[in-house]
């Protein structure tokens, strides 16, 4: 019993040790019993250096991920991670009742996965239920990649971003919808479509006069075409298809134009990311 007490309170000083610092670092720990790395050869060895990683496009929460890892006598020494806004002010520091949950929650999963990279010097096995795992996660592994090459160049990681916009008619009547995910630049996937004021899905046309004699065109191959995806697609935008000036045609394009402004690049820039640490 006695041993066993002495070894969770080894484990728990280290676990101390691991999380000592900010929500955006830890110290490295390779031995959960004694809170040090341990002499000898390593199981993995990386090139000293600090080294980059982030995500390309900022999400529709208006944020961007961006890590750096530093390697010191081959082991993974420091990391720092957060998320920032399009001002570069970094999510870990946000507060008022709104965030204060929020952010909490994110201090937190970034101390236990650093602390995981910092005792594995890898992310073999590391897994989390929080919505902030998956991009920390990424970064970190493409951070290691660098690290095995000695690549100190920043290093830009493309993911799947979406978004999801609306517009209403000028009568009020019919709310276009439309939700987008890029990959990097290009359109991954687009869905389209139309809701009455009781929120119900439209499928023929809201006003069937406005459509000329003789035009075979119905709601649902609109809404097919405006679904549609084409290779390396990076303007959502489209031209009516059948000539007949379809207020559709204009609505998704609104919500187009709104998806595309979502969709911004994040310029890294990583001295003012640690200034921001």
């Amino acid at each position: 019993m006695k041993k066993s007490l002495q070894r969770c309170a080894a484990i728990i000083a280290a676990m101390i040790l691991a999380f000592s610092l900010c929500a955006c670092g830890t110290k490295p720990v390779n031995d959960t019993d004694t809170g040090e790395v341990p002499e000898g050869e390593l199981r993995y060895s990386y090139v000293d250096g600090t080294y980059y990683s982030y995500i390309s496009y900022y999400g529709e929460d208006g944020f961007a991920s961006a890590m750096s890892m530093t390697v010191k006598n081959g082991i993974i020494s420091a990391i720092r991670y957060d998320r920032f806004d399009r001002d570069m002010d970094p999510l870990s520091g946000y507060s008022g009742e709104e965030w204060d949950e929020k952010v909490a929650d994110f201090r937190q999963t970034v101390k236990n996965l650093s602390a995981h990279v910092m005792q594995y010097q890898n992310v073999t096995g590391l897994h989390s239920s929080s919505v902030y795992a998956p991009e920390f996660i990424l970064l970190a592994t493409r951070c290691i990649l660098l690290a095995r090459e000695g690549d100190t160049e920043p290093s830009a990681v493309d993911t799947e971003q979406r978004y999801s916009v609306s517009a209403q008619s000028d009568d009020g009547l019919i709310t276009t919808h439309l939700e987008v995910s890029f990959f990097g630049e290009a359109v991954r996937s687009i869905s389209f479509w139309q809701t009455d004021p009781g929120g119900l899905r439209l499928t023929d046309w809201a006003d069937p006069s406005r459509i000329p004699e003789g035009s075979s065109v119905t709601y649902m191959q609109l809404v097919a075409f405006l679904n549609r995806t084409y290779a390396d697609m990076t303007d959502l935008k489209k031209d009516d298809p059948f000539g007949l000036d379809l207020e559709e045609v204009d609505s998704y394009n609104a919500c187009a134009s709104k998806a595309e402004k979502l969709h911004r690049r994040f310029r890294f820039d990583q001295s003012e990311m640690l200034s921001s640490l």
